[in-house]
């Protein structure tokens, strides 16, 4: 979201045994997702805490590199009143919201029951894996004069726009753009959540934001389709002050 190009990663490993495959499986999904963003796979650090950690349980954390020119940064500071927000469609959870879905959800859902008009498991939709934007945003950077990123993780929308918005300007996002995923509509029905907690918490189908010029929506949109992904204008900037749109 920095503007920079991903090159290289590393990963650790925290289990409580080093019995079957589990290990095996996990730097194996690691080493697929560096393949997807271009990353090389440097290498990692694994520790056996038995007694510590139980045997069937496991912690995995990891680092990234990436690189990009002085003075190419993309820090938000060029957003501007009139720019517009692409908005990149993400189909499922991307790994946050587990809290809530832990204390709201499992109580109540059996996740080896099949996902409503869908031939997997409940499980299996709340654990689909993360969308990789890194190969579709460099080919947009390389092109596109994009004056701000935002990757929509943990906080929702709003938590992680606010980040990059300058202090002089508001964004206006129109939820009427997009319908979220049935995943999110199940979470919500089974939980009783809130449009805005589910807002607050969950990216609710946009995995990513593009800012630009009204003028390189057009390119933007076509870019990302060039790799796959959903892309639509959702909203735009304004003067700060005004009431944000929902």
């Amino acid at each position: 979201a920095a503007g920079a190009r991903p090159i290289a990663m590393t990963d650790y490993l925290v289990v409580g045994s080093l019995q079957g495959d589990t290990a095996n499986r996990l730097i194996a999904s690691v080493a697929a997702a560096c393949a997807t963003a271009g990353v090389a796979l440097l290498g990692g650090e694994t520790a056996v805490h038995a007694g510590v950690v139980e045997d069937d349980a496991f912690d995995l954390a990891g680092a990234a590199l990436g690189v990009v020119e002085d003075g190419r940064q993309v820090d938000g500071s060029r957003i501007r009143p009139g720019d517009s927000v692409v908005a990149i469609g993400s189909p499922n959870l991307r790994s946050n919201g587990f809290s809530l879905i832990r204390s709201a959800i499992l109580p109540e859902a059996v996740l080896g029951a099949p996902f409503p008009l869908s031939d997997e498991t409940i499980a299996e939709v709340l654990l689909a894996p993360s969308v990789v934007y890194a190969p579709a945003i460099t080919t947009v950077l390389a092109a596109i004069d994009v004056h701000g990123l935002v990757h929509v993780t943990g906080g929702g929308i709003e938590g992680n726009l606010s980040r990059v918005l300058p202090a002089v300007t508001a964004a206006h996002i129109d939820r009427s753009t997009w319908n979220p995923p049935a995943v999110f509509r199940f979470v919500q029905e089974v939980g009783r959540i809130s449009d805005d907690e589910m807002f607050r918490v969950f990216n609710m189908g946009i995995g990513f934001l593009v800012i630009c010029d009204p003028g390189d929506t057009g390119p933007v949109i076509d870019s990302l389709g060039d790799h796959g992904h959903t892309a639509w204008v959702c909203g735009q900037i304004s003067e700060a002050g005004d009431t944000p749109g929902r």
